[in-house]
Parts: C-alpha cells; sequence; structure tokens
C-alpha cells in the first residue's frame, strides 16, 4: 500500500505515522504545533420545539406579507414553501405549512 504526500515549503502537512521514517529521511521536519486535520466542529443541530417551529413559520408568514415579494405566495394565496424555508432555515413540510397558514389567516380575520 503506497502514500502520497504533496509537500510544500513552509506548509504543515500531515503525514501518517506509517510514513513517518520515509519523510524524516527526506528531509521533512516535525512541527510542534497541532495541525486540525479535521477542521472545527460544527455543534450539533438542537431540533426545535413544536411551539418554537409554529412561532418561526407565523413569523416568516408576517415578513412575507411585508415584503409580498412576486414568488413568495403560490397561486392560492398560500405562502411558497420554499421561500418560508429560506426564511426559517429549516425544512418545513406541505401539510404543516397549510395548516398554519390556515390558523394564521383565521386570526387575521381573513
Amino acid at each position: 500500500m503506497g502514500h502520497i504526500i504533496d509537500f510544500k515549503k513552509g506548509e504543515p502537512t500531515y503525514v501518517p505515522h506509517i510514513c513517518a521514517k520515509e519523510a524524516i529521511a527526506i528531509g521533512a521536519e516535525c512541527v510542534d504545533e497541532k495541525i486540525d486535520v479535521l477542521g472545527p466542529e460544527e455543534a450539533p443541530v438542537v431540533p426545535l420545539t413544536p411551539g418554537e417551529r409554529e412561532q418561526a413559520l407565523i413569523a416568516a408568514f408576517r415578513l412575507l406579507e411585508e415584503r409580498n415579494g412576486r414568488s413568495d405566495f403560490d397561486a392560492s394565496g398560500a405562502p411558497n414553501l420554499k421561500a418560508v424555508e429560506k426564511i426559517v432555515e429549516f425544512d418545513v413540510n406541505k401539510a404543516e405549512l397549510n395548516a398554519l397558514w390556515v390558523g394564521y389567516r383565521a386570526e387575521a380575520g381573513q
């Protein structure tokens, strides 16, 4: 099994432990700094509670009504699913969207 390592002068490069002797033999030097091979760890996504989802969707409805963009609503007058998802930044299913939209419109007296 072979390994290919692309060394660049002055730039730390990860070398697998199995290749360390060969890398040192060709002039590579060990550095004291730790090299982050995996990159920064992303924070886990915490799912929203049903109440938080509802609040976020209603806020999105208000924003869509205020800006009244051309592609913000579909032919039936309901909010466009993609426009809502872009605002709230989570996936929404059409049934959830429609149920909340009907309730939102009823509260508004429309």
